[in-house]
């Protein structure tokens, strides 16, 4: 059984998920070169109905950033 933490929150507020010494607000641990270990993966849904400002979308062709209020295709 694996005992390290998975979550970790320092005194400062900084969070690791699957590090226990992050360094910024919001720390995820490497993944590999093997499949299914990318720390960050997000699932395919529907749009915004309006854009909001600072969101990453996925909607399973095209990934979408929204920095004002205008989405803008990233890939």
């Amino acid at each position: 059984m694996d005992d390290a933490p998975k979550v970790t929150i320092l005194a400062n507020g900084n969070v690791g998920i699957g590090d226990t010494s992050p360094e910024a607000v919001l720390q995820l641990k490497a993944g590999t070169t093997a499949a299914n270990t990318a720390p960050l993966k997000m699932t395919a849904g529907a749009l915004l109905t309006t854009p909001e400002a600072g969101v990453i979308e996925f909607d399973g062709t095209g990934i979408y950033l929204t920095p004002t209020n205008h989405r803008r295709l990233f890939l």
